[in-house]
């Protein structure tokens, strides 16, 4: 990842009001925020914006997740995904080979914590927590 830029985020959402509110939250915090509601619109910002990091819903639309990840890790292995959901992300994540996850409803603090994280910075804390829930699921 280029560091001399704005590091770029790419949230998959198919609802509006939530990609929005993400953009809203993230634009603020420095980084240059695309979106995407889809799969297959996910996969052409991926290709045309090369973005660091996909935010991605686990009800992900226009491709099933598991088709969409097996692409997105083949064609573009240096996007790290981000999962997220209102249900135990650990147990969804790991199935697909996802290290990073937050949970809805989420705070900002908590949001910021995980990509802080996939950018190789992030607390010892939510470190430890991603850890320990690792070891749970057998990570």
């Amino acid at each position: 990842m280029n560091l001399g830029r704005l590091r770029k985020i790419l949230v998959v959402e198919r609802d509006a009001g939530l990609r929005d509110y993400l953009a809203a939250v993230l634009s603020p915090l420095k980084y240059d925020v695309l979106l995407a509601d889809d799969g297959n619109s996910a996969l052409i910002a991926m290709d045309a914006k090369s973005p660091d990091i996909a935010l991605l819903g686990f009800n992900l639309p226009g491709a099933e997740l598991r088709d969409f990840l097996a692409t997105a890790q083949s064609l573009f292995p240096e996007v790290r995904c981000v999962m997220y959901s209102a249900l135990a992300c650990a147990d969804l994540a790991h199935p697909y080979g996802i290290k990073f996850w937050a949970v809805k409803p989420y705070r900002e603090s908590d949001l910021k914590s995980v990509l802080d994280l996939c950018f190789g910075g992030g607390t010892s804390a939510l470190l430890k927590a991603v850890q320990d829930d690792a070891k749970h699921v057998g990570g």
